[in-house]
């Protein structure tokens, strides 16, 4: 399903609960991110579920479009801090497409019935992240039929379309995470993700490397030292394994150096992750 009208508020108790519903019962949705960028936090609604597939734009050089709408999610402020999102991104500017134009009406079946009557009128450009997002959706179909029939349903589902898109997605240079999320999609590799696909549980990132800038701006820039405020980072986890599940036991932390031992690493955790998701708080002091 693609839903590439989107609106801002994630309040909508009833309208986000019908999304939910819809993705619990393993439908793929893929939904545009918005066109309220380039300011931060304009996220739009479901795009910035857990549970969808939210798509930004980037233009024909690859840069991110100026419109396309920056995470963080604000679901989670001001008691919490927001998790990463778009989850992949695709051309959404000056993009080539039909147009259909109107060549009247005639009459239809029945009385006061008539038939509208459309012919095709060559292509038009058009630019949003509403045009991304049928994009994917397309993508998301050629992967589906790439999966034999006997297992498709059996391996897919919203969080293993998902882990296939971004970790085959390839990252764009001087974006941070915010702007991009895991990059720009790459039918390719996410094809071979899917042809290697064993049903599992993943981070969306699908890495956390705090070092490395511009990529992981602002958290890359945070210092930590002794008495000062945590780095706190909100990861989205990917449940491939099924719409429901938990966690069998509590996160650790292993240093691998002596500069790991330094540090002070804790988690908070989603108690049941549904659908499909959940989160995982890390807190570095």
């Amino acid at each position: 399903m693609c839903k590439f009208l989107s609106g801002p508020d994630y309040l909508d108790a009833p309208f986000v609960d019908k999304v939910q519903e819809v993705t619990a019962s393993g439908i793929l949705m893929v939904s545009a991110i918005g066109n309220d960028g380039p300011l931060w936090g304009t996220l739009n609604n479901p795009a910035d579920n857990a549970d969808v597939i939210g798509v930004g734009g980037i233009d024909n050089g690859g840069d991110i479009a100026e419109f396309s709408s920056r995470g963080m999610t604000t679901h989670e402020l001001p008691v919490g801090t927001g998790r990463v999102k778009p989850d992949i991104m695709a051309y959404a500017k000056d993009v080539h497409g039909s147009k259909i134009q109107f060549a009247g009406a005639r009459a239809g079946l029945g009385p006061g019935r008539a038939t509208v009557v459309l012919r095709p009128g060559g292509c038009r450009t058009l630019s949003g992240t509403s045009v991304a997002s049928p994009v994917v959706a397309g993508c998301v179909a050629l992967l589906a039929s790439t999966v034999p029939a006997a297992t498709r349903w059996t391996t897919l589902n919203p969080a293993s379309m998902k882990q296939a898109l971004i970790e085959g997605a390839d990252r764009l240079p001087n974006l941070n995470i915010m702007e991009q999320g895991n990059g720009r999609i790459n039918l390719a590799k996410a094809e071979a993700v899917l042809a290697d696909y064993t049903p599992r549980a993943s981070l969306s990132p699908t890495t956390l490397d705090f070092t490395d800038c511009p990529y992981m701006w602002p958290y890359c820039r945070q210092p930590v030292y002794a008495f000062g405020l945590p780095l706190a980072f909100n990861a989205t986890v990917l449940n491939g394994m099924g719409a429901t599940g938990r966690f069998l036991g509590e996160p650790e932390f292993q240093p691998g150096d002596e500069g790991g031992r330094q540090l002070l690493v804790s988690f908070t955790k989603s108690d049941v992750l549904w659908p499909w998701s959940g989160f995982l708080g890390v807190y570095i002091e």
